[in-house]
């Protein structure tokens, strides 16, 4: 695995958690961009609109625009995955 899919399912791993975490299970684009900084994922909101549509196909969070900003919802099993109870191909397995 390269370290580039590494950074990005780690990354990922971090978005569900601050969601799941997150008052509603929901944050806006920027709300992820500045908790991610205190993941040591400092990334433009270019990369977290993809990794939220990636997540949204994958069924783990859902996410809509409002007014040209970018929220997002965790679902049950993006719940799931970040708690350890079920796995994910492209997003990290978080640690014990």
């Amino acid at each position: 695995m390269s370290y580039a899919s590494h950074f990005a399912e780690d990354r990922r791993l971090a978005i569900l958690r601050i969601l799941d975490a997150a008052p509603a299970a929901e944050a806006s684009e920027t709300t992820l961009q500045l908790a991610l900084r205190g993941h040591a994922h400092d990334v433009s909101a270019d990369v977290i609109r993809a990794d939220l549509a990636w997540l949204e196909e994958v069924g783990l969070v859902t996410a809509g625009d409002l007014g040209g900003l970018m929220f997002a919802r965790i679902t049950t099993r993006g719940s799931d995955v970040a708690h350890r109870r079920a796995r994910v191909p492209g997003v990290a397995v978080p640690r014990r």
